[in-house]
């Protein structure tokens, strides 16, 4: 559902100027370098716990001729992020729970690391770090948009405190099932 993500995210920083925004988890670079490649004004900062996946992202990134607006860096989340505003914080994270690994897919589970496709918990434990920590990375008014798995639409929206978050929606992919929660931080 990368396409969903970067949907999403486009119109968001369309009439900001010099937009900035943080990827968590950024894998192969996929959604970053797609906002890149639609947004000529954006930066990115990319974050993943994976030398190898940063490693990815970079080779991607030179070869769409985005790498000059991105900075990569080894992060658990938050964990190595220098305290700064972003417009917008995009995340595809691990959110399947590691007693339903079992029943993805033999081409999901048998190709990519469990640690990108699980938390080795409920599935939700990430997304809850994410929710509880974004707004203090995210300008007034700025935006968190993240996907997350079948049936955790309420468990997700219920993350999202009122007196931070302003307006909190979600998204549904092709198939019509819940897929991507898009929320705003108050002024």
């Amino acid at each position: 559902e990368t396409e969903l993500l970067v949907k999403c995210a486009l119109p968001l920083l369309q009439d900001i100027e010099c937009p900035r925004f943080l990827e968590l988890g950024t894998g192969s670079g996929c959604i970053s370098i797609s906002i890149l490649k639609n947004n000529p004004r954006a930066t990115v900062v990319g974050t993943d716990v994976c030398i190898a996946a940063l490693d990815i992202t970079n080779e991607n990134a030179i070869h769409h001729a985005v790498s000059s607006r991105m900075t990569l860096i080894r992060s658990d989340l938050f964990s190595a992020i220098p305290a700064e505003e972003f417009d917008l914080i995009v995340s595809n994270p691990p959110y399947i729970a590691a007693s339903d690994l079992a029943t993805l897919e033999p081409e999901v589970r048998d190709h990519e690391p469990s640690s990108a496709l699980t938390d080795g918990s409920d599935g939700l434990s990430l997304i809850r770090r994410i929710v509880l920590d974004s707004h203090s990375y995210l300008r007034p008014e700025g935006s968190l948009i993240m996907e997350f798995g079948y049936g955790q639409s309420a468990a997700v929206e219920s993350m999202f405190e009122p007196s931070i978050w302003k307006r909190v929606s979600v998204r549904k992919d092709m198939n019509g099932i819940d897929r991507v929660v898009i929320a705003t931080t108050r002024k």
